[in-house]
Order: C-alpha cells, then structure tokens, then sequence
C-alpha cells in the first residue's frame, strides 16, 4: 500500500515538475546492530542507487538559475551488511542484501550568485526510507536486523554544469545540466523509529541528467501568459 502511494504522488507531482534529474551511483554501507547474540561487521560494503529528483523552475524571472531550489525525489537503494549472528556456541556468518525505496525534500542551495556554467551546491534532504526485502543468497532473510522504517537526512553537496542556453525553438524538456554530488546519511531517532536495533552509516556518489522545461524563443503571444512559464 506504501508502494502504490508513493508512485501516485510521484505521477502528481510529475505532471507539474518543470525540472527533472535521473540519477545513479554508488554507495558504501555499514550497519550497526545493538541486538543480543548480533555482531556487526564494522565494514564498510558497496551499493548502488539510481532515482528520480523533480522541482519546479530552475530560473527565476529574469533567466538566471535560482540559488535556493526545495525538490522532492524517489529513490531505489541497494545497502549490504556482513554480521555475525551468535546461538550458544555457534557462530554464523551473513551477508545481506537490503533493497530500499527513500523519499525525500533535497533542499539545495547554489553557492555562486553568478550565473556560470560550473555551480556548486550544497544541500540537505530530509526523508523516509522502507526497505522492502532484505535477502542473503537471493532468499529473503527471516531474521533480518536492519530497520525496516527509518527516518534520515541526506546532507552534501555537488557541482552542476549548466548548458547556459535560456531558451530553445520548441518547447519542451531540454537537457539543461550534468550533476556530480556526494551525500552522507544520517538516521534520526524520533518515536518509534528510535529503535536502537540498527544503524545505518552510509556515503554516496551520484552523477545526474537534468531536464529543465523552456518555452521556444521569440516574442510571446497573449495566450503564452497561461502557459507554462520559462524556466
């Protein structure tokens, strides 16, 4: 129910999104677990992710790229942890895989007031992960440790490489930027999401293709008012 949800807000808020960036990289995971007879592994294991980040203009009024831009992203996140889980005497190895969807409001802020092709960023993105399955060896594991709701915040930072073009011949969605950004996620405990059962250290890596909407040049029509504005 949670799934379906999540896809009918992300359709809603696509249809008006006016600037879309599909992402995808890699990360590095370590869990730690406060449970009796679990032993964390304490190492740091490779991921992956790839999501979708939508906003609303990338440029203010007068054409220049806005410094303050909230967006709202989905993401799918592939963590793995290594632990060891201790019955009496016997000592047994895992390695899981956890399969996770985030939602979240990255808040960007570009730290240049020019409008220059190379724009850095930072950011923060508060939001809500639901990891789905957690598997070892393609089965679903029945006693996995890892949380399955966590509230986060994603904070880093990123450059964007802007195309500089203002506007097009046709309207549209026009690639308008190449992203390159890193983020560290941080849990955050609050009611009953403050299980201390398992914490998640993560860092990621991310390279984005951005589509920005514009309106074709040349002088407007009266309708063109009620349109969708340039971004």
């Amino acid at each position: 129910m949670r799934i379906v949800l999540i896809i009918a807000a992300m359709s809603a808020f696509s249809a008006t999104a006016q600037t879309r960036e599909f992402y995808g990289g890699l990360n590095s995971s370590n869990y730690l677990f406060n449970q009796e007879g679990i032993i964390s592994s304490k190492n740091y294991v490779p991921g992956a992710q790839f999501g979708v980040m939508l906003g609303r203009k990338s440029r203010n009024v007068f054409g220049n790229l806005k410094r303050f831009s909230p967006h709202l992203s989905f993401e799918y996140n592939l963590s793995k942890y290594d632990f060891q889980e201790v019955r009496g005497d016997v000592v047994n190895a895992h390695s899981i895989d956890a399969h996770s969807l985030r939602v979240a409001v990255p808040i960007q802020f570009r730290l240049s007031k020019n409008d220059k092709i190379a724009q850095f960023y930072v950011s923060g993105a508060p939001g809500l992960q639901m990891t789905a399955l957690q598997m070892e060896n393609g089965q679903m594991f029945s006693q996995a440790p890892a949380k399955n709701l966590d509230l986060f915040v994603n904070v880093g930072g990123g450059l964007l490489l802007n195309t500089m073009k203002k506007s097009y011949d046709r309207d549209g969605y026009k690639f308008s930027a190449l992203t390159l950004s890193g983020h560290k996620y941080i849990p955050i405990s609050l009611g009953r999401f403050g299980s201390t059962s398992s914490t998640m250290d993560q860092y990621q890596l991310n390279v984005g293709l951005r589509f920005s909407h514009y309106k074709k040049s040349g002088p407007r029509k009266f309708f063109d008012n009620f349109k969708r504005d340039k971004n």
